[in-house]
């Protein structure tokens, strides 16, 4: 059942990731445009024209570059291409370029059954989107490795970290995260997830997925 659920939502990213590939590709074309006409505009020497010409542009670029994030997290294409490690080395190298953070990245180079894969690099996209969000960290580190029949990670950053003890109940422990949905995931396919963390001291994401031995190393 947690395998169909994964698949389900694959499907279902794969579908609004087209959409959203398909408005980046209608923005860019209007960067061109402007930029066409910018050049126009400019031989006014007008100050003021040029001052909100670079403005829009600026804004559109950024628009452009949170549309192309947003289809990669919908649909990495790596992941499916070239797996589990490729796959989290890509999120976590563009988080510590936007965030001037140092980072570390570490998981198997084989390919593992699909849904592990997929539950792996969900759960690891959440904590490090988290860390972008919330952590002001200068440092990243991101290890999973296979021990035995369990794939094990961790995800720890030294930002400003949180009081677990301020949570309110278990549904609310993992505070101001989208990782409460993962977490459901991960148990109902067998695994745990666990958060360490206190103010000043970082956080530390760790978890635990099974793999079936049989299926181990033969991506779907």
């Amino acid at each position: 059942m947690a395998e169909a659920v994964l698949r389900a939502q694959a499907a279902e990213r794969s579908r609004i990731a087209k959409a959203v590939h398909d408005d980046t590709v209608q923005v860019m074309t209007a960067v061109i445009l402007l930029d066409r006409a910018a050049h126009n505009v400019r031989r006014y020497e007008d100050a003021e024209i040029d001052e909100l010409l670079e403005n829009i542009q600026q804004t559109l670029r950024q628009a452009t570059e949170r549309t192309r994030r947003l289809a990669f997290e919908l649909w990495p294409t790596v992941l499916h291409e070239r797996g589990l490690c490729p796959a989290i080395t890509v999120i976590v190298e563009q988080t510590g370029r936007e965030m001037g953070a140092q980072v570390s990245v570490s998981a198997p180079p084989a390919r593992l059954q699909w849904s592990v894969e997929q539950l792996v690099f969900r759960t690891v996209q959440e904590a490090v989107a988290n860390i972008r969000k919330h952590s002001d960290a200068s440092s990243i580190v991101v290890n999973v490795a296979l021990v035995g029949d369990v794939l094990v990670g961790v995800v720890h950053d030294d930002g400003r970290g949180f009081d677990l003890s301020e949570q309110p109940a278990r549904d609310s422990a993992i505070p101001r995260m989208g990782l409460a949905a993962m977490v459901e995931q991960v148990e109902a396919s067998g695994g745990t997830v666990g958060i360490s963390s206190s103010p000043g001291k970082g956080t530390v994401v760790s978890f635990q997925v099974p793999v079936k031995p049989d299926r181990r190393g033969s991506p779907s």
